[in-house]
């Protein structure tokens, strides 16, 4: 006895669902690109010393934070204090990683439902017998 093959619908619903998914976070997460929500807040800003293994700030060929810590910055006549140099970063790929992956995953699995959908072999229908001939 054969297995009839399953039908396009039973890849096409998922596919629907997954491609929503994929669609609302991707609207979600261009919505909020525009945010400044990624930022480091400055009251937790680093010190400009304090951010060397994330970054380092050159002037020429020198370190910002030796510059400072020598006094050779001024700002407005004065010397720059190395207490007043802070630094902000941008998490935004920290904090959407675990989305893009999701969204990645989402929109991959929508398109592998439409690709099985899309190769499925037709089923033949069959047409219900004609209930009014048996009767008469």
């Amino acid at each position: 006895m054969q297995r009839p093959s399953p039908s396009r619908l039973t890849f096409v619903a998922p596919a629907v669902v997954c491609l929503a998914v994929s669609l609302v976070m991707s609207l979600q997460l261009a919505r909020q690109m525009r945010e400044d929500l990624y930022w480091t807040p400055a009251g937790e800003a680093p010190r400009l010393s304090a951010a060397r293994p994330r970054a380092e700030v050159l002037v020429g060929d020198d370190l910002l934070q030796d510059l400072v810590a020598e006094g050779r910055v001024t700002v407005d006549g004065a010397r720059l204090q190395p207490a007043a140099t802070t630094v902000r970063f941008n998490n935004i790929d920290a904090v959407t990683r675990a989305q893009m992956i999701i969204l990645a995953a989402a929109a991959g699995a929508g398109i592998a439902f439409l690709a099985a959908a899309a190769l499925l072999p037709g089923r033949a229908r069959r047409r219900a017998p004609d209930v009014a001939s048996d009767v008469l």
